[in-house]
């Protein structure tokens, strides 16, 4: 140990008695870094290879589910409908001819329009099929076909023709004689085996909502669409109405629009609509007299009260209404989308956006806003000469220029606020969408009429990404002024070796400070100014982007020695700067995986030295991060084993380090439970180390843990009998023990009076 350390002191503690201290040894916890982890095996790794795990059907099923989804290369090939027992046995003739469309299996329910033919298995005689070969309407599940091909018609899809043979007779029409269903046709044996061909024309989806109170057959379905409209849209149907008794029309195509939630509407609308049906699906509707016209009925139409009516409607296209804010109960604010946007991005606080907005309030213009740059969620405190910002603290939830949106558009709006609704619509946005935001008067208040929204019509013409650079505390803030090519995806790590050009200026005046062209150098070597340090991590390739930093980020954070080495002013280690970055390229640092021990042996040491840099400029949670990678970098001891001794030591000792100082940052934070982790994953490496034993015990201590703390600082105190701090911390201890005692004493002593 080393005598300056300024920790420590030249007390003697040997001729201290340690006795009262000492006690048996304790086992302490492990680090989580330390403690093995089982690799035999993998674990629970989702139940192994089984068909079921791969989405597959289980084999005793398997020959029902190629019967479900032929090809038309399974033209010939027969399958086996009931599980092995070779009583139904399906003959593909011809699959699907759209086999790229998904066609489904018909369900229970649902109608088919089948041509058929019947023969009985013994002499081949005809003894039913469908009339004039014309298609015949069946319910799947009505009892009104041999239970063998209602088996078979499940398994098919529409324009599938197939051949079933039934060979018991209890699938087909059991023991008993059956008159033919044909006029002059044969009568059908008891114990009949048969054969059908079948041809499926077609399959109507059916199924009935609200209950059983809409019944719901699909006519038209919607085309490569799964979007389906929100229980507040506003929707465009095409529709025309029956009623149900006797087939009369009441209502001739016309089209409608409304909106979804408008109590005004019939029930069934929205129960049919919303979350049911897509864009060009065209459905009839058989519908309740209590979802429809009701008791009432309507005179105008023709519809009686009480009648149940049949509808057939074609959804043309809807609005979705979304609200905004954080309950989807409130409709303070509602959105309608217009023109919908590209990709999926929308902007975030302090992104600057262009757009162009209005306002109105009953379909009348209040205040005209035109093409705006604005800047989102977060404003700077103070301005430069020039007019821009200089600082990056974050004030308040609606930016300064959506604020001042409010104060221009006051006269106009009876102080409503415009730029609360226009930021909250604006976030909700896509690049080139067209929306607008209707809001109550609770929400954006003024003078105007309560009664009436007022809307903010909106078109997001475009933005400039500005956030907050990671691991700077918000201190720094980037703007992206070019982006990069959208195949272009990577990011430099940290350690790579970056070649990029920059000019810093100071903020406030916009004066040149120092340029960079075409400089290459180590991201994190501590050639470059913090805040670019930083921000370059967050680049693309040929990206150019407004770096906006404080002193401390800048040349602040430099000694005066180096600034008048670097031959700038002076006054600019005072200065906010603004600095335009631009990254050509860059080479990212090996993966861990690739390093040869040599190679983690020297990435183990810089991000150990970086973290030093940090622990000197107080930023504790900085240093933490990077004693933490410099521990990632350590070779294991398997690849030390052949590598000299002094590597070895070497690599032993920076590790030990970092555990110790993220100890002494943690002890600093109050965080005792991870002190004690990290000294004893130390002492997992060096048992003998004095400040992990003595901080150990120091958070062992704080935390109550007195037997334990007693156990570490006996044994930092026997290791280096001069420890100041030892010796204080084992008087904290004795006190504290006396303490424990007393209230002891105080709690229990009555007891035995």
């Amino acid at each position: 140990m080393s005598a300056k350390m300024t920790t420590f002191s030249k007390v003697d503690v040997s001729k201290m008695d340690l006795s009262e201290y000492e006690d048996e040894p304790v086992q302490q916890t492990p680090h989580p870094s330390q403690q093995g982890i089982s690799v035999d095996g993998m674990g629970d790794m989702g139940g192994g290879m089984s068909g079921a795990g791969l989405g597959l059907p289980p084999d005793d099923e398997d020959e029902e589910w190629k019967a479900c989804n032929c090809e038309s290369r399974d033209k010939g090939t027969k399958y086996d409908l009931s599980k092995g027992k070779k009583k139904i046995i399906k003959k593909l003739i011809r699959a699907c001819p759209d086999e790229n469309k998904f066609e489904p299996n018909p369900q229970k329910g649902w109608e088919v329009d089948l041509v058929y033919s019947a023969h009985l298995l013994t002499d081949e005689s005809l003894f039913d099929e469908a009339p004039d070969s014309s298609p015949k309407k069946y319910i799947i599940g009505s009892n009104k076909l041999p239970e063998g091909v209602e088996k078979a018609l499940r398994t098919m899809k529409s324009g599938e023709i197939c051949e079933i043979t039934i060979s018991d007779p209890q699938l087909a029409f059991g023991a008993e004689e059956t008159p033919s269903p044909l006029p002059n046709g044969p009568s059908i044996p008891p114990s009949a085996q048969v054969r059908y061909r079948l041809d499926l024309r077609q399959v109507v989806e059916c199924d009935s909502l609200a209950g059983g109170k809409i019944k719901r057959r699909m006519l038209k379905k919607a085309k490569q669409s799964w979007e389906t409209p929100q229980s507040r849209a506003e929707v465009c149907v095409s529709w025309s109405g029956y009623l149900l008794s006797d087939g009369a029309q009441f209502q001739a195509e016309t089209q409608y629009e409304f909106a979804l939630d408008d109590p005004n509407v019939m029930p069934f609308w929205k129960l049919a609509l919303a979350g049911q049906m897509k864009r060009g699906e065209v459905c009839e509707l058989e519908v309740e007299s209590v979802l429809a016209y009701g008791h009432v009925g309507s005179a105008v139409l023709g519809v009686p009260e009480n009648a149940a009516i049949r509808v057939t409607v074609s959804l043309d296209g809807w609005k979705d209404v979304e609200v905004l804010g954080p309950d989807d109960r409130d409709d303070a604010v509602l959105k309608v989308v217009h023109v919908p946007g590209e990709g999926w991005e929308k902007p975030k606080a302090l992104y600057e956006v262009v757009c162009k907005f209005h306002v109105s309030q009953g379909g009348v213009t209040l205040f005209e806003g035109g093409e705006r740059t604005l800047a989102l969620g977060a404003f700077p405190a103070e301005k430069g000469k020039d007019g821009k910002y200089i600082r990056t603290e974050l004030i308040g939830e609606v930016g300064f220029d959506c604020d001042a949106i409010t104060a221009e558009a006051s006269a106009y709006t009876g102080g409503a606020l415009i730029g609360k609704a226009l930021e909250l619509q604006i976030k909700s946005m896509q690049k080139g969408e067209t929306s607008e935001v209707r809001c109550s008067h609770a929400f954006i208040g003024g003078d105007c009429l309560a009664a009436k929204r007022m809307c903010v019509h909106t078109e997001l013409v475009g933005w400039s990404k500005v956030e907050p650079v990671p691991h700077t505390n918000e201190a720094v803030i980037r703007k992206v002024l070019n982006e990069a090519p959208k195949d272009s995806y990577e990011r430099p790590n940290e350690d790579a070796q970056v070649t990029i050009s920059y000019t810093a200026r100071d903020a406030a005046t916009q004066q040149v400070i120092k340029e960079e062209r075409e400089l290459t150098t180590t991201q994190g070597e501590g050639r470059l100014l913090r805040c670019v340090d930083a921000a370059v991590r967050e680049m693309k390739k040929s990206e150019v982007s407004l770096i906006r930093a404080p002193a401390a980020w800048a040349y602040g954070a430099y000694e005066a020695s180096l600034i008048d080495e670097m031959k700038i002013p002076a006054k600019a280690a005072l200065a906010n700067v603004e600095v335009t970055l631009e990254l050509h390229g860059f080479v990212r640092l090996k993966e861990m995986y690739d390093m040869s021990v040599e190679e983690k042996l020297t990435a183990q040491a810089k991000a150990k030295e970086r973290a030093n840099a940090h622990f000197k400029r107080d930023e504790l949670r900085l240093a933490v991060r990077q004693w933490e990678r410099s521990n990632s970098y350590a070779p294991s001891n398997a690849e030390l084993a052949p590598q000299p001794e002094e590597d070895r030591a070497r690599a032993k000792k920076t590790k030990v380090a970092c555990f110790v100082n993220i100890a002494a940052c943690k002890m600093r934070m109050g965080e005792y439970e991870e002190v004690i982790d990290e000294c004893t994953a130390a002492l997992e490496i060096e048992p003998e180390s004095v400040k992990a034993l003595f901080r150990r015990g120091q958070a062992q201590l704080a935390i109550g843990e007195l037997r334990l703390a007693r156990s570490d600082l006996v044994a930092a105190a026997k290791a280096e009998p001069k420890n100041k701090g030892v010796r204080d911390a084992l008087q904290a201890l004795k006190l504290k023990a006396e303490e424990v005692k007393s209230r002891e004493r105080a709690a229990y002593g009555g007891m035995f009076k």
